[in-house]
């Protein structure tokens, strides 16, 4: 959680310098954040758009909620294209937040896995997570509400509990909705990263030079590559990090978790 006044510079300062910064998971794999969601609700709307209108580049979003009326299940990230009229002026990523929050709490249920095997959907959270945190991560219930005839289910947040990790969790799951929005492979991506800690240096390298850089014509047998030509045959690489999520609950980024994957 970063403290501070959202009016002043020194709190995005340190909101940048965080999301710049190279974790270490306890194994030593280092990771960095990917993209980031940011509430935009509350108080402090005109800071955070200008924050993150500055940062698209690196994929940190302002969001808002969806209002969901009647209950609806909208996509946790919009697919709808935006139209020239939205792209002349900057708005929020309007999030399908009953839709994430479905998927969470179903998550939430699924039994450890055994002997350390992966299982999908399973989510991991660092050890130094208090009660308090799980308690905000469970704050809201889900129950069937009434209008007009019609049945609907919505989520509610329980009479004086916090929900703030709940929300850092949306956040951070909707990131990574956006990132496979913009052509994330994840799973693909994944195989990647494992590959580096268990096969050969030489043949990881080999193997992303394969699947994750475009691949370099290979120079003919007896014939001498001009320095033009060289120049020319570089590379091109496709800018791609592992995934690590900021999530914000109010105005302000509060967590970030590495269990949002799918």
């Amino acid at each position: 959680m970063i403290e501070g006044d959202p009016d002043g510079p020194e709190l995005w300062a340190q909101v940048d310098a965080a999301l710049k910064r190279v974790y270490y998971r306890a194994d030593g794999r280092p990771f960095s954040i990917q993209a980031a969601c940011i509430d935009s609700g509350g108080h402090h709307t005109t800071q955070v758009y200008d924050f993150a209108k500055a940062r698209l580049g690196r994929k940190i979003w302002a969001i808002k909620g969806e209002a969901a009326r009647g209950g609806a299940r909208s996509p946790i990230w919009p697919t709808k294209k935006p139209s020239s009229r939205m792209k002349s002026s900057f708005r929020p990523v309007i999030l399908g937040v009953n839709a994430a929050k479905d998927t969470i709490r179903t998550r939430l249920h699924i039994k450890p896995p055994e002997n350390g095997e992966p299982t999908p959907g399973y989510m991991h959270f660092p050890a130094d997570r208090d009660i308090n945190y799980f308690a905000q991560l469970v704050a809201e219930r889900s129950i069937v509400k009434m209008v007009h005839g019609q049945k609907f289910r919505i989520w509610e947040v329980l009479p004086g509990r916090a929900n703030e990790a709940l929300d850092c969790r949306v956040y951070a799951y909707a990131a990574l909705h956006g990132l496979m929005h913009f052509g994330l492979k994840l799973n693909r991506w994944v195989e990647l990263v494992s590959e580096k800690y268990v096969r050969p240096h030489e043949e990881v390298l080999a193997t992303s030079r394969n699947d994750v850089l475009e691949q370099k014509p290979q120079r003919p047998a007896g014939r001498v590559v001009t320095p033009s030509e060289t120049k020319s045959a570089e590379p091109v690489k496709k800018r791609f990090k592992l995934a690590g999520r900021m999530a914000g609950a109010s105005s302000l980024p509060h967590c970030r978790d590495d269990s949002a994957f799918p």
